[in-house]
């Protein structure tokens, strides 16, 4: 029974984040119908921008706010300059997934330019070997900090997107574009204000890597 207690204790603590990073996958392709294969890479770009700050003797609140906002940064110009463009000309969904797919590859490859291929060790101020006992289970205070990371990330997107304007915009431009742009939602607005999105894999990627080390996989641990 402890070993079960165990398991399932690590895996939630595993389980919040990848729960975060689906929250921003299918609230984006709501808002959009577009699956955005470049969700991964945009958070392992954010995750190495991290990196080189923190390597760089900044300090983590300093590395983590910019990285979300590098993050952020990519997602709207990539829409503005690329798909809401590309959908201007009357592209189908499947071009825009490839146009995506090519985002993905362009990250992939100045990651790996800029950073080299090899996994890297992220400074992180959270320990993962002090551990507490609670109970007959232990846990370490990184599993502490990354279930708390995906609460609070959980409970924002849910007051962003219940309780805010920008929430009903999406929630009614993912219902009916058409019925949106009649009462005067500006539908195209509604993705670039989504942004923050990729910060929400790039927060769970952080936490991630330092599990093991930072790789340019996308959204994936070394």
């Amino acid at each position: 029974m402890e070993k079960v207690l165990q398991y399932m204790l690590t895996g939630l603590a595993a389980g919040s984040l990848y729960a975060l990073v689906a929250l921003g996958v299918v609230l984006i392709y709501r808002s959009t119908r577009v699956l955005n294969f470049a969700h991964g890479d945009i958070a392992t770009l954010a995750t190495f921008v991290a990196f080189s700050l923190l390597t760089n003797r900044y300090s983590f609140p300093v590395a983590l706010a910019s990285s979300l906002l590098v993050g952020a940064a990519v997602g709207v110009a990539f829409y503005v300059g690329v798909l809401a463009k590309a959908q201007r000309e009357g592209a189908n969904l499947l071009g825009m997934v490839i146009l995506t797919l090519g985002l993905a590859l362009i990250i992939q490859g100045a990651v790996v330019w800029w950073w080299g291929a090899e996994p890297v060790s992220l400074p992180f101020p959270i320990s993962d070997t002090r551990t507490y006992k609670l109970g007959p289970v232990v846990v370490s205070q990184l599993s502490i900090a990354t279930m708390a990371a995906g609460l609070v990330g959980s409970f924002l997107l849910y007051l962003l997107v219940q309780k805010t304007r920008l929430g009903l915009a999406m929630r009614a431009t993912s219902e009916n574009v058409m019925a949106a742009q009649t009462l005067g939602i500006p539908t195209r607005m509604v993705s670039p204000g989504s942004s923050w999105r990729p910060r929400c894999c790039s927060t769970r990627s952080s936490c991630w890597t330092r599990f093991s080390r930072a790789s340019p996989l996308p959204c994936s641990a070394g």
